[in-house]
């Protein structure tokens, strides 16, 4: 009896191996499918973060591009009243892509012309064209000068 009970041990044995390496073996494949899972959601996150990386870089440059453009005519604003004589005043400033458009009030044309000369010296400004001329009622000059801007990389004529 104990030489049957050995050898139906002895038979179940190899069975029972192969169960246990079966089961180690479909433990494997769903550990290594669980890491396949979170290696495609790990790189799903960071293809997401590399797209968000490029919007923030674009969104950097430009707001550098603006910032700098915005320096660029705050030193134009400040130069401009630098330029302006005492008894010359403006009324009104209007801007389109290549030009701006000054107008306004002073005592005499001379102060107009010395503020043509001032402004041709400043960066932004390409060429200065006299525009509309009126002496008012109370011996005013009224007029209007157009500015052709110069672009970034244009130098000076």
């Amino acid at each position: 009896m104990l030489l049957l009970a050995i050898a139906l041990l002895a038979a179940g044995l190899p069975t029972l191996g192969k169960k246990a390496l079966n089961w180690q073996g479909e433990k494997l494949v769903r550990q290594r499918q669980n890491a396949g899972q979170r290696l495609e959601q790990q790189l799903e996150r960071l293809a997401g973060a590399e797209r968000q990386i490029n919007r923030l870089r674009q969104q950097l440059t430009e707001r550098q591009q603006r910032q700098k453009n915005l320096a660029h005519w705050s030193s134009f604003v400040l130069n401009l009243a630098q330029a302006m004589p005492e008894t010359l005043w403006l009324s009104g400033i209007s801007k389109n892509a290549a030009s701006l458009t000054l107008s306004g009030f002073c005592s005499g044309v001379g102060d107009l012309d010395t503020f043509s000369q001032r402004l041709r010296q400043l960066t932004l400004v390409g060429k200065v064209k006299m525009g509309q001329l009126s002496r008012g009622a109370h011996g005013n000059v009224a007029f209007s000068l157009l500015i052709a801007l110069r672009q970034q990389g244009d130098r000076d004529e």
